[in-house]
């Protein structure tokens, strides 16, 4: 399952991907592509997701964020 902005992301990094990662053919391409930049940065896949969200779409400083979601000082 990818989220929005890993979509977003995955777009972005080759204009070839769908909007939707539905099919299974789609979706081996996306474990393909995690595959290759966890091969290549020796990163965890968790963080791999993180930085593909995070590197697109809308983000907001630290206390931006915790002004609409909460968290700790």
């Amino acid at each position: 399952m990818t989220s929005k902005d890993v979509g977003a992301c995955l777009r972005d990094a080759a204009s070839t991907w769908r909007r939707r990662f539905t099919s299974k053919r789609d979706l081996a391409k996306v474990q393909a592509q995690f595959n290759a930049w966890a091969e290549e940065t020796g990163l965890p896949y968790v963080q791999l997701s993180r930085i593909c969200a995070m590197s697109i779409g809308e983000n907001y400083a630290p206390t931006r964020w915790r002004d609409l979601f909460g968290g700790e000082e």
